[in-house]
Parts: structure tokens; sequence; C-alpha cells
């Protein structure tokens, strides 16, 4: 998946996290500390630890493309995944240094299989995306 973003925050104090869950929302985890299935990030951008002790982009940026592909880089089997859901969050502590913003736009998603030794195709014509438009919340299946 990749996306535009725009960043002011306070760097490595605030920032933007994101977190997925493989089961449909019943447990997430922060996306950068995924020690199997942590995706490969491409772009333009900052990763700090947050002082809510979790990774995170952070610091100021002007619009900037960033991109992450899933995988496993350690040798592990992936797992069979029919869902990822994805949830960002900015996170401020409460000094205000009137640095809170984290805009997101363009999101892309490319349901497909890179580099695998596996026959598998993805029907992306069957890729739904909704609600359209949106607020606070997008559902992909």
């Amino acid at each position: 998946m990749d996306w535009q973003q725009k960043l002011d925050a306070e760097a490595n104090v605030d920032g933007g996290i994101i977190e997925h869950s493989y089961d449909r929302g019943q447990s997430w985890s922060n996306v950068l500390d995924d020690p199997i299935y942590r995706p490969a990030v491409v772009g333009n951008y900052t990763i700090g630890l947050l002082s809510n002790n979790q990774m995170g982009f952070t610091g100021q940026l002007d619009w900037s493309y960033v991109a992450f592909c899933w995988g496993t880089f350690y040798g592990v089997q992936p797992m069979k995944i029919s869902d990822i859901w994805i949830k960002y969050t900015f996170f401020s502590e409460s000094n205000d240094t009137q640095q809170d913003c984290w805009v997101l736009g363009n999101f892309y998603f490319v349901p497909s299989i890179l580099g695998s030794t596996m026959d598998q195709e993805l029907d992306s014509e069957n890729l739904l995306i909704f609600p359209k438009p949106t607020k606070n919340e997008l559902s992909i299946s």
C-alpha cells in the first residue's frame, strides 16, 4: 500500500502510528514492530521512538510518498492472511508546541504477491474499498 503524507510533529515525541490486525480487529500491533511480517518501508519519511514508547512517523516533512510492502524477510513462510486491517493514529503528548498535524491522502492498495515461488493469483477485480466517500474509517475487502 502507498500514500502521500505531510507531517508536523515534535521529533521523537509526537507522530503517526500505523497498526495492523490480521484477526479483523480483535488484536492490533504496530506495523513497525512486527518481528516477522514487518513490511518494507520506502519513500521519504522519518521514523522514531515516540514519547509513548511506540515507533512512528515523526518530525517535520512536506508532502511525501511512503509505501509498505508486506512480506517476510526472516526466512519464515508467510501465513495466509485473508484480511489486513490498518489503523492510523496520531499521538501527541500534552505539551502544546503548535506541531500537531499528520495529513494522509492518495491511498493506493495493490493486492499482489511479489517474489513468491507459489502459484497464487489475486483477483483485483473483486477488491472492494468502502464507504466512498469515507470519514474516520475505510474498509478494504
